[in-house]
């Protein structure tokens, strides 16, 4: 894995790798956020490979019933949410490998992974 791209294993060899291609704004570079992102995206396409897609399929079973796409993302981001509150407020927590950081992470992958799935459904991918 190239080190320059903080880990990403999706274009070797390369200092600012296609999906990040915004790592130089106003000529200041943002590798704490390009660090960020990469971790991120990474885990979005490991975790809906381990999930099998689950994403896709649910948001087109919702489409097969006449049901609003964007309702069953509210419930996946309404339930991590809650999750994130719970992380947050709580002196106790039984699932001890999930940090508010993880949560996060997961908070804003779904919104990503609505809109790519929105983007293959309007031919856009």
């Amino acid at each position: 894995m190239d080190k320059s791209c903080f880990g990403c294993k999706y274009k070797k060899g390369s200092s600012i790798c296609d999906g990040c291609t915004a790592t130089i704004i106003n000529n200041v570079r943002l590798p704490s956020l390009h660090k960020i992102l990469h971790k991120k995206y990474n885990l979005a396409v490991d975790k809906n490979a381990d999930y099998g897609n689950s994403f896709d399929k649910i948001m087109d079973k919702l489409v097969d019933h006449n049901i609003d796409p964007l309702q069953g993302l509210y419930i996946r981001l309404a339930d991590k949410f809650n999750r994130f509150e719970t992380l947050l407020f709580s002196d106790t927590q039984k699932v001890k490998d999930e940090s508010i950081r993880d949560t996060l992470r997961d908070l804003s992958n779904y919104v990503d992974l609505y809109m790519a799935w929105e983007d293959k459904k309007d031919g856009q991918m």
